[in-house]
């Protein structure tokens, strides 16, 4: 009879045990969750871009509750909640970097080389006597966003008026026969003694 109750008394405590471990696990995981939740808020609130800052504004200008700019936004609720209790002009927090080189009109400068002359990126760079890389005026070549890089063209397009002509002189002279062995073709060509000259072609 006592060994009966034992073994009762001992099952009753493991369950309560058991069941206390659960909720102790169960707990632990969700104030884990709700951690890491807060701190993804808390980044999102601080890197948040002044083109979100706007939108959030500009909805709220438009009679929008907090619940329908999380549904537009797809953001969280506490950056929503510091940018309208804001009371300074909210400014992003600045990111080290390596200062540019150039400015505006060093670039405009580069920019008008490229595209009004026929000059290389290593000319440009000598050019413009600043201490930079030529890959720094290829960057400021592309950031123009109306030049592209690209070979000339071998030869000039030919016109149908250039067709018509050399299709005539090739009827005119199909019957030269043997009279061609004493003609001597010759033809310009320019020669690169210093090097190769590029992608400009002639």
């Amino acid at each position: 009879m006592v060994t009966s109750e034992l073994s009762l008394t001992c099952c009753k405590l493991t369950a309560i045990l058991h069941s206390c471990h659960d909720k102790f696990v169960a707990n632990l995981h969700s104030c884990h969750d709700k951690f890491v939740a807060s701190l993804l808020q808390t980044k999102i609130a601080i890197w948040v871009s002044n083109e979100e800052v706007s939108k959030i504004l500009h909805l709220k200008l438009l009679c929008k509750t907090v619940k329908e700019i999380l549904k537009l936004l797809n953001c969280s609720k506490s950056m929503i909640y510091r940018v309208l209790t804001r009371k300074t002009p909210y400014n992003p927090k600045s990111r080290s970097g390596r200062p540019r080189v150039t400015d505006i009109r060093s670039d405009r400068q580069i920019q008008r080389m490229a595209s009004s002359q026929k000059m290389s990126v290593r000319e440009i760079t000598g050019a413009s006597r600043l201490q930079i890389f030529n890959n720094t005026v290829h960057r400021r070549i592309i950031e123009s966003g109306y030049m592209i890089h690209a070979k000339m063209a071998r030869r000039l397009p030919l016109s149908k008026l250039h067709i018509s002509k050399r299709l005539q002189w090739a009827r005119n002279h199909m019957s030269y026969g043997d009279k061609w062995m004493a003609i001597l073709f010759s033809d310009e060509r320019k020669w690169n003694l210093d090097g190769p000259q590029g992608n400009i072609k002639y």
